[in-house]
């Protein structure tokens, strides 16, 4: 598997553990503190801000018509 494929599982597992809570036995309660929940929304403020870049990149650069490709209505 490529790095990539790692990185993005790894990404993904923090994601989960940050916006659930979860903790080690034992330790010190934050989940429930301001904090926690401060911390929560600016995650899920940049997830937003950064799928928000990545949809507008790709239709930014959307190219209906490919290099060599013709449209259909200039064909006779």
């Amino acid at each position: 598997m490529s790095p990539f494929v790692y990185l993005a599982v790894t990404v993904i597992l923090v994601g989960v553990v940050a916006l659930t809570g979860i903790g080690p036995k034992g330790g010190k309660p934050v989940a429930r503190t301001r904090l926690m929940k401060t911390a929560r929304l600016f995650l899920v403020a940049g997830v937003l801000l950064f799928a928000g870049l990545g949809v507008a990149a790709a239709v930014r650069h959307f190219d209906p018509h490919p290099a060599g490709a013709t449209p259909s209505s200039s064909v006779r």
